[in-house]
């Protein structure tokens, strides 16, 4: 296996809510391309290779994630908190973020477009958020903001600040 504890792909208007998903050396959760409107809630995930990644695979001949809710998780003592790539339009509100080495990450940043990350408390992570850049590829539209930055190392680095906006 690829060592993903719950794994959606193809799959929309699902609920994931209140599971203690710990020691993975993959993610913990993982939606995939095609997957709309899940929400993912109440979840305590520890000691993951990454805790939440939302993720399109063949971009563009896959539909991105789209409409996915990250709501009031406790994320804890992860290489990856959150995961955001080749990913649209999805909320993460409200989580407890903590001793991860990324809080929140994007990686194929350019393809992370339109994201809400709000009223989470992000704390003692090395980077509380981070724009992980490609070349050629952008990050755009994504909102974040009212967020509770607490002793991480950097708070938030995005290389190219114009594509992202960090409130």
């Amino acid at each position: 296996s690829d060592g993903y504890i719950l794994l959606i792909g193809n799959a929309n208007d699902n609920t994931i809510i209140g599971n203690n998903l710990s020691d993975s050396i993959g993610s913990a959760i993982k939606i995939r391309e095609n997957s709309n409107d899940n929400i993912i809630t109440d979840n305590y995930i520890s000691n993951c290779s990454t805790g939440i990644v939302i993720s399109g695979y063949d971009f563009p001949e896959d539909k991105l994630p789209t409409s996915n809710k990250i709501i009031n998780n406790t994320i804890i003592n992860n290489q990856k908190g959150i995961n955001l790539e080749l990913c649209e339009n999805n909320l993460i509100k409200e989580n407890i973020i903590t001793n991860n080495h990324y809080g929140i990450f994007f990686w194929f940043a350019g393809l992370a477009i339109s994201n809400i990350i709000t009223h989470n408390t992000i704390s003692n992570n090395e980077y509380g958020i981070k724009f992980d850049p490609q070349p050629f590829l952008f990050s755009s539209n994504n909102e974040i903001s009212r967020n509770n930055f607490i002793d991480n190392n950097i708070n938030a680095y995005d290389s190219r600040p114009l594509h992202s906006y960090i409130l």
